[in-house]
C-alpha cells in the first residue's frame, strides 16, 4: 500500500512538472505605433530571410520582428497600383513577391529593391490585371497560379512571362470567382463557392462535384485530402483519391454553428 501512495506521489508531482513546461502563448497587437498604418490586413507571407511581408488597403509591408516599414513601386501607373487594395501577397522559390491587387499584379525583389509589372499589352495579361486577383500560389512543380474574383483563374508561362486563362473551359452555370486552385498529380482543382471543378493537365474539365448548399468559404491542401471551410456545413473534406467529399460528424456537431472563413 505504501508503494502504491508512493508512485501515486511521484506521477502527481511529475504531471505538475509537465503543465510547468508547457508554452505560453500570447497575442501581441500591433498598430500604427509601430508603424502598421493600416488595420485592413489581407494577406501575409514570410520570405527566405525570415521577412513577414503584408498586403494590406493601402500596400506593402515588411515586419522584422520589431516594427513595420512601408514599400512603395515605383512601378505603379495611373490606375495599376498596389496601394488600392493589396488582396494577395506571396513569396516564391526564388524569393520573389508576388503582389496581386484588385487592378495589377507586380513583382518585387527584395534583394535588388526593384519593383516590376507584366506587360499589360498582351491581351490576357491585361485581362488579369482586370479580374481582381484573390489569391496566388504554386504547385508543387512550381507552377503559379493566380484565382480572380471576376474571371476564375490563370495559370503563369515563365517561357515569356504571360498568363493562361482557364476562363474558356468553365461552364457557363460557373461562379466567376475561384477561391483556390490545387494541382493533385494528375489532375488541377478549382475550389468555388458551389462546389470543385476537375481539370486534366490539357486544360479539360472533368468534372463537376457539386456541394448543395453551395456555401464553400476556403480550402486548405494537404497533398490528398482539400479541406473546405463552409457558411453553415461546417468543414468538410474532399477526398481526390477517392473523389467524394466527407464529412467528420464529431467535429461539424458545432461547427455547423457558425459561419468558417479560412
Amino acid at each position: 500500500m505504501q508503494i502504491k501512495f508512493i508512485i501515486f506521489i511521484i506521477f502527481w508531482l511529475s504531471s505538475f512538472e509537465s503543465i510547468s513546461q508547457l508554452p505560453n502563448y500570447r497575442f501581441i497587437n500591433y498598430s500604427a505605433k509601430d508603424g502598421l498604418a493600416n488595420k485592413y490586413i489581407y494577406s501575409l507571407t514570410q520570405d527566405k530571410k525570415g521577412y513577414m511581408w503584408f498586403g494590406t488597403g493601402s500596400g506593402l509591408y515588411r515586419f522584422d520582428g520589431h516594427s513595420f516599414k512601408i514599400f512603395r513601386s515605383n512601378a505603379d501607373k495611373p490606375g495599376r497600383t498596389i496601394s488600392n487594395i493589396l488582396q494577395s501577397v506571396f513569396c516564391d522559390s526564388n524569393n520573389i513577391l508576388w503582389l496581386g491587387a484588385f487592378n495589377t499584379l507586380q513583382w518585387y525583389d527584395p534583394s535588388k529593391n526593384i519593383f516590376w509589372s507584366p506587360d499589360f499589352s498582351k491581351k490576357r495579361n491585361k485581362e488579369l490585371a482586370n479580374a481582381y486577383i484573390s489569391n496566388i500560389s504554386a504547385d508543387r512543380n512550381g507552377t503559379k497560379w493566380i484565382g480572380t474574383f471576376k474571371d476564375y483563374f490563370f495559370q503563369f508561362n515563365k517561357n515569356d512571362s504571360s498568363f493562361i486563362s482557364y476562363r474558356d473551359i468553365f461552364p457557363t452555370s460557373a461562379s466567376k470567382t475561384t477561391l483556390r486552385i490545387y494541382d493533385a498529380g494528375i489532375s488541377l482543382f478549382a475550389v468555388h463557392n458551389e462546389g470543385l471543378y476537375e481539370f486534366s493537365s490539357t486544360h479539360k474539365l472533368l468534372n463537376f462535384f457539386s456541394f448543395d448548399a453551395k456555401s464553400i468559404t476556403n480550402a486548405f491542401f494537404d497533398g490528398e485530402i482539400i479541406y473546405l471551410t463552409t457558411s453553415g456545413d461546417g468543414v468538410v473534406l474532399f477526398n481526390t483519391k477517392k473523389r467524394k467529399f466527407e464529412l467528420d460528424a464529431s467535429v461539424n456537431g458545432y461547427l455547423k454553428n457558425n459561419n468558417l472563413f479560412c
